[in-house]
């Protein structure tokens, strides 16, 4: 797969359809708290169901790479839950999917992890976020001694579901859609807007 072709191809279709979404559309689009959210009363991912709209109206299409999720995303299921992932707005990205999977697998590595030597002062919020399960951080930039220089964000993001092929995590990569400076949110691009090749490879990888 060329990914800076998908992600370009994905990036201008959504930009044709966004223009003015239709009621259905609409509907598809909008996300609504999963029900243990709910009950729960957990507020922790109010920003991402406040700010959608800024994202679906001023976001910009960026490769995700998971860090983490929620083991029940991994298998049919009724309700959405979080992850976190790594994603950025550097160019560089959009052609090597293979750097930002390694700058994700490289953080997982911490869970569990102790990180007392000086040098890993920088990671130790990663760490605790990885293995706690519970904290939600939002765009918090990754040390560029692992990103070689480039800005790249750790976030967490709410899976919803309906806008997954299958509706569930097929694979560990996806578009999906940031807007740092308008707000801390991202949100995995609604597959009915991926390049048709992409949906191929997403759902048989």
């Amino acid at each position: 797969m060329d990914a800076a072709y998908c992600l370009y191809q994905t990036r201008k279709k959504f930009k044709e359809q966004c223009q003015e979404f239709s009621w259905k559309q609409f509907l598809y689009n909008s996300l609504i708290p999963p029900w243990w959210m709910v009950l729960e009363r957990d507020r922790r991912f109010c920003v991402l169901y406040r700010d959608q709209n800024i994202l679906l109206r001023k976001g910009m299409v960026v490769w995700g790479r998971l860090v983490q999720a929620n083991n029940l995303l991994f298998q049919p299921g009724r309700w959405d839950h979080p992850a976190v992932i790594v994603c950025s707005p550097a160019p560089v990205f959009d052609s090597n999917l293979k750097e930002l999977t390694r700058i994700a697998q490289d953080l997982y590595e911490l869970k569990d992890k102790k990180l007392e030597h000086p040098e890993m002062l920088d990671f130790v919020t990663f760490a605790e976020v990885i293995t706690n399960e519970m904290d939600c951080p939002f765009n918090i930039e990754i040390p560029d001694s692992l990103t070689l220089n480039q800005l790249v964000y750790f976030t967490s993001i709410m899976v919803y579901r309906k806008h997954l092929p299958g509706g569930y995590l097929k694979s560990g990569w996806f578009p999906v859609l940031i807007a740092p400076e308008k707000t801390p949110a991202a949100m995995i691009l609604p597959s009915k807007y991926w390049l048709p090749e992409l949906l191929d490879v997403w759902c048989n990888h």
